[in-house]
């Protein structure tokens, strides 16, 4: 929002975790799948309006495709088995494969899961999860191919120019240039923006807060009312709120791409856990 509208980068993180917070805290998982299925449907919108333009502009979706193969953007069969080596085909398959495995038993998505009435509902609901990130994974990868195509053709490197500061603003820019003469249209990437944040942040917030209560508070508050329950609920939710907006803070200073920095961490606790597993058995046998 800050590279779009100028707007300060503090008071949107405070905007959407207090708005995620306020919702998720009132109206717990159904609130949160609600928001969930409208915020989708506004990021679907955005994200199409950008490949669309984008590829417009540059001359056709063929021609965007072009300009990415000839700037050696589009590899789809890079068999280095150099495990260090960020994007090979072993990586994005196997890699991808074993990631998306852990969608599939989270807690968001297995919140979701028991909320529905029947076995067959739920089946419909996890059959559904997969062609669901297809369409926005490749939405993703086709706005990268379009932000670096625009930037081809007009022969333009706004981060070379020194014209953004942070590689996680080279889409916005593409926006605003790409939308200047349209009004409403970079509300709508604004928008999508904000639902993906609002649809992370609150499932995020409501799986951790009935994981606390029930790994840690329960137990020891067996007699707790359902009323009282939900209270402590709705409190973790705002405790924790309040966490996420001083990680995003420490996160706002990165300047590298947030998606890699979040593979990073993911892979650290990853492995953390699998150490930790190892040390708890270790300990059984001794």
């Amino acid at each position: 929002m800050a590279a779009v509208s100028g707007f300060p980068v503090g008071y949107s993180i405070v905007l959407v975790s207090a708005a995620s917070v306020f919702y998720t805290s009132l109206g717990g998982i159904k609130a949160v799948i609600w928001t969930d299925v409208i915020q989708s449907v506004i990021m679907l919108g955005g994200m199409l309006t950008v490949v669309i333009m984008g590829s417009i502009c540059v001359g056709g979706f063929h021609e965007m495709w072009l300009l990415n193969v000839n700037g050696g953007r589009v590899k789809f069969f890079d068999f280095d088995p150099n495990p260090l080596t960020r994007h090979t085909f072993w990586s994005l398959v196997f890699g991808k494969a074993i990631r998306s495995m852990g969608m599939g038993f989270n807690q968001s998505t297995i919140q979701r899961v028991v909320s529905v009435k029947t076995q067959k509902q739920a089946k419909i609901v996890v059959w559904s999860m997969f062609p669901g990130f297809v369409v926005f994974g490749t939405l993703a990868c086709l706005e990268g191919m379009v932000s670096y195509a625009y930037f081809s053709y007009t022969g333009c490197d706004p981060y070379g120019a020194k014209i953004i500061s942070n590689a996680n603003q080279v889409l916005p820019y593409v926006v605003t240039d790409l939308f200047q003469n349209l009004p409403g249209l970079s509300g709508l990437f604004l928008a999508s923006l904000f639902s993906a944040s609002l649809s992370t942040l609150s499932s995020a917030l409501s799986s951790i807060s009935v994981l606390v209560w029930t790994d840690f508070l329960q137990t020891h508050m067996k007699h707790a009312s359902e009323t009282k329950a939900t209270i402590i609920a709705k409190l973790v939710v705002v405790v924790f709120g309040l966490v996420s907006v001083g990680v995003a803070f420490l996160i706002k200073t990165i300047g590298g791409p947030l998606q890699q920095v979040l593979h990073f961490t993911l892979q650290t606790l990853w492995i953390a856990s699998v150490l930790n597993i190892f040390a708890q058995l270790d300990i059984r046998l001794q």
